[in-house]
């Protein structure tokens, strides 16, 4: 994490140095300011927790699915099937995921250079007694800001409740089938195991899901 950090700090003041005069001038400085610390922590915070929560939840459920499949193969074949089926419900959220944070990074953007601008005529602002209508306008730009990201959190957390909602009656419908498909001698063991791998093949889908829009909307 701390290595790609760099370099892609790196790599993005490099851009900016060897743009031409012309081609710097098109944004403001404070633009650039913000895409290479505000987005950039953003980057940071978000993109890595997702991929390595990732990489952890589809160890976990190909895992579980390979051992599922020699306890029961009908059965892992149905799980197969239904975790196909939840990658693509939970697909239809990824476009609007990717447009808020494009939204979020937007108006950080906007809030950066407000106050980049604000900070560089300060003085003529007191001078003119103006600093409290820049004051209101900053705490504007503020609470749009902020607005914004509470909205993102929100979606992505019901996202992810209802990947969870989804899971739990997918776990209900495992136990109902092992309990169905018991004979008269059947092994206590055996079924708790296979509906504790079972289950945990749903599970880790449940937040891999969420976890690839929020990896994607930040790609």
């Amino acid at each position: 994490m701390r290595d790609t950090t760099l370099m892609i700090r790196e790599e993005a003041f490099k851009t900016i140095m060897n743009k031409t005069t012309r081609g710097f001038n098109r944004k403001l400085k404070a633009e650039y300011i913000s895409n290479l610390v505000n987005d950039i922590n953003t980057f940071e915070g978000r993109f890595f927790y997702a991929m390595l929560n990732l990489i952890f939840g589809f160890i976990i459920y190909s895992a579980c699915l390979l051992i599922l499949f020699f306890l029961d193969y009908k059965l892992g074949l149905v799980m197969l099937v239904i975790s196909f089926m939840m990658f693509l419900i939970n697909r239809t959220f990824q476009k609007k995921t990717m447009r808020m944070e494009m939204d979020v990074q937007r108006r950080n953007e906007k809030f950066t250079v407000n106050v980049s601008n604000t900070f560089s005529g300060l003085e003529i602002l007191k001078l003119n007694r103006l600093e409290d209508r820049f004051l209101l306008n900053t705490i504007k730009e503020t609470d749009k800001l902020e607005r914004r990201k509470a909205r993102f959190f929100i979606f992505t957390f019901w996202q992810s409740k209802f990947s969870q909602f989804l899971g739990s009656m997918v776990s209900l419908g495992i136990i109902y089938y092992m309990i169905s498909t018991a004979g008269e001698n059947y092994d206590l063991a055996r079924i708790m195991f296979t509906i504790s791998m079972a289950s945990s093949t749903i599970w880790p889908i449940t937040e891999i899901m969420p976890l690839l829009n929020v990896l994607k909307s930040n790609a």
